[in-house]
């Protein structure tokens, strides 16, 4: 396992066995030796190494660099126009990368750009595509298609590798689930399954909150005592509302809230404050989530994602979920986990929600690099 990760079961780290015959966990053990025996020195009367069992660095972000190709693709009922980015090597493995929240875009998480042809796309109502904040025509299901659009659109056959982080976690997994052959490996991080206990631990009381009091009350401040019953629907009341001045002051409490529980160390409270500031950023997120909260992801059973882990048994997956997640709870992660066969978990011992922890950066990067040296 990568550095600062926890095993949990015999099963983490379990075999992937692909045409080159050599699982994740074999893979890495060889690198380790690899790097043991290249630091032994050799002389005529002995052979002296350095200790193996000493921490090895962790993995890095691979440095940002700009796309190769900028485009848009109107969706197939002509309400969106979807901005897509491709990035990395245009004869690489391609791979897909989905965004960690609803309206963001453009995760910091990228695989090394001389392997992968990296297709990063804004959904409906995100970043660059338009209109911008809408939530017409706006569901998980929306989202799917336009996945399988955007890879016919591409003249891709097959995704090499999917990444999804949190929202990124259950599009991947719905849009597997419906295009299984489409799908070769996946990464996923910070799993979210959209049941009904998750949305309740993350948004109402009893939850998150009793880990967070404090961020907790001034998240329910702005709701009156006699609406507080679902605070989820009387967020996205007003986050719908007609007035201009309550939108962006509810979506600035809202976006507060969850960015002020996803690291282990608390956010810069400056930092926070400027980003707050951003109705560009801080409006489609709060929309586009509790939009998409209040209507259970548009799944059919709470439990639809887990129960239709059946189609995708055959799908080698990585799984890299921080132990003190408090945004995604880590036993649905588990939960997944034991429903695929092909899965591996890592729980990163030292990590929060995010993204950007080192030890959940040094899973992920490894379990990428992994899969780009798959056939």
């Amino acid at each position: 396992a990568a550095t600062g990760g926890a095993v949990a079961s015999a099963r983490v780290f379990a075999e992937y066995r692909g045409r080159d015959g050599q699982s994740f966990a074999s893979h890495h053990e060889g690198a380790r030796r690899s790097r043991a025996m290249a630091s032994c020195k050799v002389s005529s009367s002995s052979v002296r190494c350095e200790d193996e069992s000493a921490p090895k660095p962790l993995q890095e972000l691979y440095p940002p660099i700009e796309p190769y190709s900028t485009s848009f693709m109107k969706t197939r009922d002509g309400l969106h126009e979807l901005y897509i980015e491709e990035v990395g090597n245009p004869d690489g493995k391609p791979a897909l990368f989905l965004t960690a929240a609803l309206p963001m875009f453009n995760p910091l998480i990228r695989p090394d750009p001389k392997i992968y042809r990296i297709i990063l796309l804004d959904q409906r109502g995100a970043g660059k595509s338009r209109p911008n904040a809408s939530l017409e025509a706006n569901t998980t299901w929306h989202l799917v298609d336009d996945l399988e659009q955007l890879r016919e659109h591409l003249g891709i056959e097959r995704w090499h590798v999917i990444y999804g982080g949190s929202w990124g976690s259950t599009l991947a997994l719905a849009y597997a689930q419906k295009f299984a052959t489409r799908v070769a490996s996946m990464v996923l991080r910070g799993i979210f399954l959209f049941d009904h206990e998750d949305m309740e631990w993350l948004f109402e009381h009893g939850g998150a909150s009793e880990f967070f009091p404090d961020k907790f009350e001034r998240y329910k401040s702005i709701i009156p005592q006699g609406e507080r019953g679902s605070l989820i629907n009387a967020y996205y009341r007003r986050l719908t509302s007609d007035n201009e001045k309550e939108r962006l002051q509810t979506a600035a409490h809202f976006v507060e809230w969850e960015m002020s529980i996803s690291t282990i160390r608390a956010p810069d409270e400056s930092d926070l404050k400027e980003e707050l500031k951003e109705p560009k950023f801080i409006l489609p997120f709060a929309r586009a989530e509790t939009h998409y909260f209040v209507h259970g992801g548009w799944f059919e059973r709470p439990s639809q994602l887990l129960d239709d882990c059946k189609s995708i048994e055959h799908i080698p997956v990585a799984i890299v979920h921080g132990r003190y997640d408090c945004v995604c709870r880590p036993r649905m992660a588990w939960e997944l986990h034991k429903r695929l066969p092909m899965s591996t978990i890592q729980f990163t011992d030292t990590s929060g929600h995010s993204s950007m922890e080192p030890n959940t950066v040094d899973a992920t990067i490894r379990a990428l690099d992994y899969f780009g040296g798959r056939p």
